[in-house]
């Protein structure tokens, strides 16, 4: 569990991801992913974007990425 939360953690640091985009990367299935990134939020800000453009497929929508700390 600990390196498929890492996993994610990792892709979303880089650039803003789709849902399915993600899914497929961490090889996991949406309705676990989603309760990756609630644990994932406990520990940093997850950034939802409601319109923003997935950086791998294009797909303009719900993205997810890490806020960098200020």
């Amino acid at each position: 569990m600990p390196a498929v939360a890492a996993l994610i953690s990792a892709l979303i640091m880089e650039r803003p991801l789709c849902v399915d985009c993600i899914a497929l990367r961490a090889q996991v299935g949406v309705d676990v992913l989603i309760a990756y990134l609630a644990k994932i939020e406990a520990a940093v800000t997850v950034r939802r974007g409601v319109d923003d453009r997935c950086r791998t497929c294009g797909a303009v929508g719900r993205t997810y990425s890490i806020a960098r700390p200020d």
